[in-house]
């Protein structure tokens, strides 16, 4: 006749494990939400980023192929992004001056499920007098 088993070598009950399995589901739940909000994150600062750098980039190319004139501003599609450009002459008092500042500004404009987020980069050129 097989000798019983000694309380100790015969494992966990099915309470047990249930109990076990529940206490670490109640643990990694918060766990694993806290993860998805730090991917989110780092998914909206990453095109955070890339939007800059669009508005950056956009700024830069402002009056290098024509002067800057009230109608040089565009607005376009750049992957995801929308970028729009405008530029803004600030008359002088004196008529007679060669340059004149500008104002530079590009907003740049996406959508991340229902939140729409955009960025903008302003900054003052001198421009040709017309």
């Amino acid at each position: 006749m097989p000798e019983a088993a000694s309380p100790r070598e015969r494992g966990f009950t099915l309470i047990e494990v249930l109990v076990a399995v529940a206490i670490a589901a109640l643990v990694l739940l918060p766990l694993l939400h806290g993860f998805s909000k730090a991917l989110d994150g780092a998914a909206d600062s990453e095109a955070y980023e890339e939007a800059v750098a669009i508005a950056q980039s956009a700024l830069a190319t402002l009056g290098t192929r024509a002067p800057l004139a009230e109608d040089r501003g565009f607005t376009r599609q750049d992957g995801r992004f929308t970028v729009a450009a405008s530029v803004h002459r600030y008359p002088l008092g004196d008529a007679s001056a060669y340059v004149v500042p500008c104002e530079l500004s590009v907003a740049v404009s996406w959508g991340e499920g229902r939140k729409q987020r955009s960025v903008t980069l302003q900054t003052l050129r001198l421009g040709a007098q017309q």
